[in-house]
């Protein structure tokens, strides 16, 4: 059996369970996956990402 202590989670775009964030309070961690607040917004992941950072230099 593990024992978890936090859940960290890079870029995941579903929706998780709310029996397991329920499970985890104050416990999950999502870093997204561009540069905020320049590339937020629906669509900003993958090759999209790469190539705006590219663009801007950021």
């Amino acid at each position: 059996e593990f024992k978890v202590d936090f859940l960290l989670l890079a870029g995941y775009l579903k929706l998780l369970p709310v029996e397991l964030v329920r499970a985890y309070p104050r416990a999950i961690l999502n870093i997204h996956p561009s540069l905020l607040p320049a590339f937020g917004g629906k669509g900003y992941y993958g090759i999209k990402v790469h190539k705006a950072v590219i663009a801007s230099g950021a």
